[in-house]
């Protein structure tokens, strides 16, 4: 036996063997990794430093990601507090729409009534809140739920790491035992077939290893992007049906415009009106504020009154009678009295 060549064998762990042409190396050369299956027998420090350079930055990837879906969350629990919230608001306004609908009728009722406005308006401001409902589903499953998966697919190179890590201490290990042996020892077989197991253990490792590092190098940048299509198509979609209710709206809007431009020119007029009946009103019935003083027929009503004012009632207990107030009229010899109380119906003699 040649010592010195067998002693260069054993010094030397890392030489590669003889290089050749394979349907492999071909397909590798001919891909877009950062890593090379071939570099994993070899070990170099390059191919080291190019390894935990890929290693960190999907490490930083998965951390960054938990950030990410961690804010989208909270958007989504916003969008969904947000639009119960909505859904309550919308439901107050429609409820003043129906008030506003049937409101006391009067001169200027018509021209002023603008419930079924209201309420059509709100109906359809309702339906923003479902398209942000709508939003909302489509972020959690065409957004979080892939980047979650992501994530996981990221932290199972921790675990592929860290068997690569423990087989390559084993490995240095065993070699280690083997360079200390003398070549005359009868076991340095056994350890020298110690250390291809460990060294066939480690190279295995890391070829899983820098396989995985390269499928997740390409996947996570092909994910993301996805993602990102996702969001930005979800986001596009949920204002065109915004875009698309609001228009709806736009004949009610000018419609209630209209109206509103025109009650305010009548309020205007009838706040100016109304004004200067008061100041006449108090100037006509001051002489009559005196009780002594007959006061003027009322304007309430067109019917032609005798008489119109306030009278003491007296009750009809047996006991004890009550005299309450009351508003009488007497018109076509029938007279008429009206409790304060609404609710209290009149009564005519």
């Amino acid at each position: 036996m040649n010592t010195d060549l067998e002693c260069d064998q054993r010094s030397s762990p890392s030489l590669l063997p003889e290089q050749s042409q394979s349907p492999l190396t071909s397909v590798q050369e001919d891909s877009d990794l950062l890593l090379s299956l071939e570099e994993c027998f070899q070990d170099s420090p390059h191919f080291r430093q190019r390894l935990g350079r890929c290693d960190a930055h999907l490490s930083e990837v998965d951390q960054c990601l938990k950030g990410v879906t961690k804010m989208a969350r909270s958007v989504v629990d916003g969008i969904n507090e947000l639009s119960l919230r909505y859904d309550g608001f919308m439901e107050q306004l429609m409820e003043l729409g129906r008030i506003e609908a049937n409101r006391p009728q009067g001169k200027l009722a018509e021209e002023w009534s603008s419930g079924q406005q209201m309420m059509l308006i709100a109906e359809e401001l309702k339906r923003l809140s479902h398209f942000k409902r709508s939003y909302s589903s489509q972020l959690e499953a065409s957004f979080i739920e892939p980047l979650d998966s992501l994530r996981t697919d990221l932290q199972t190179s921790r675990e592929l790491r860290k068997r690569w890590e423990k087989n390559g201490a084993d490995y240095l290990h065993e070699v280690g035992k083997f360079m200390g042996r003398k070549n005359k020892e009868s076991s340095i077989q056994e350890s020298a077939d110690e250390v291809a197991a460990t060294h066939r253990s480690y190279h295995e490792a890391s070829l899983d290893f820098v396989g995985r590092v390269n499928e997740l190098m390409q996947k996570e940048q092909v994910r993301i992007q996805d993602a990102l299509l996702c969001l930005a198509q979800c986001q596009v979609l949920r204002l065109s049906k915004e875009r698309e209710a609001l228009s709806s709206l736009e004949p009610t809007l000018k419609q209630l415009e209209a109206k509103r431009d025109a009650n305010k020119i009548k309020m205007n007029k009838w706040m100016m009106e109304n004004l200067n009946g008061r100041e006449e009103w108090v100037r006509r019935c001051f002489p009559f504020y005196n009780p002594l003083h007959s006061p003027p027929p009322s304007p309430l009503t067109n019917l032609p009154l005798t008489k119109s004012g306030y009278l003491w009632k007296r009750s009809s207990h047996p006991v004890r009678p009550v005299w309450s107030r009351r508003f009488f009229w007497l018109h076509d010899n029938v007279l008429e009295y009206f409790s304060q109380d609404p609710k209290v119906d009149s009564s005519s003699s």
